[in-house]
C-alpha cells in the first residue's frame, strides 16, 4: 500500500498504523440490492452480520489551493483485489 500527497510519499505504516477493523455487526439487506444491482445474484434479501477492515487516514490541515492525494494498494489472498484512486482536494 502507498499514499502520496502532492506527488510525495507519506512515510508511514499504513496498515500498522491506520488499519481499523470494527466489531461485527447486523446488517439486514432488502430485496433489489445493490449487491444485486452490481452483479452479485447471490446476495439475497435477508439479515447477515457484517464489519469492517480497512485502512483509514487522517491528515494534518493543509494549506489552501489544490492538493492531490493518491493511495494505491493491492493483495491476492484470498482473491486478487487491486485499487488505485486519487482525490483531488481544493482547500479554502
Amino acid at each position: 500500500m502507498r499514499l502520496t500527497l502532492d506527488g510525495k510519499p507519506l512515510a508511514v505504516n499504513l496498515k500498522r498504523d491506520f488499519r481499523v477493523q470494527s466489531a461485527v455487526y447486523p446488517a439486514i439487506v432488502p430485496d433489489k440490492n445493490l449487491y444485486q444491482a452490481f452483479g452479485e445474484p447471490q446476495i439475497k434479501a435477508g439479515n447477515y452480520l457484517g464489519a469492517d477492515d480497512a485502512i483509514y487516514v487522517m491528515l494534518k490541515p493543509l494549506t489552501k489551493g489544490a492538493h492531490t492525494m493518491n493511495f494505491k494498494g493491492s493483495f491476492t489472498n484470498p482473491f486478487v483485489f487491486d485499487l488505485d484512486f486519487t482525490h483531488e482536494l481544493d482547500v479554502k
